[in-house]
C-alpha cells in the first residue's frame, strides 16, 4: 500500500492523542503509585491494539473489494 487509507487516516490523530494519554498515565502511576492511572494505563492499551487491529482488517477488506472490482471491470472489457 503505497498510500495511506482513509480508514487510517480517520483515526491518525485520535491513536496519537490516546497514545499521549497512555504516556501521561504510565508517569502518574510510576510517580505516585496509584492504581487509577495502572488501569487506565492497561485499557487504554488493549484499546489502541484494538483498534490497530479493526484498521488492518478494515484495510484488507477493503484492498480485496478493490481487487475484485478491478477484476470484474477487466472480465467485463471495462
Amino acid at each position: 500500500m503505497t498510500q495511506i487509507s482513509q480508514i487510517r487516516t480517520l483515526y491518525q490523530e485520535h491513536i496519537r492523542n490516546t497514545i499521549k494519554l497512555i504516556d501521561l498515565h504510565s508517569y502518574l502511576y510510576t510517580s505516585t503509585g496509584y492504581e487509577f492511572h495502572k488501569r487506565s494505563y492497561d485499557h487504554l492499551v488493549q484499546y489502541i491494539h484494538s483498534l490497530k487491529q479493526y484498521i488492518k482488517e478494515a484495510e484488507r477488506t477493503q484492498e480485496e473489494e478493490s481487487r475484485e472490482a478491478d477484476t470484474e471491470g477487466s472480465a467485463n472489457g471495462s
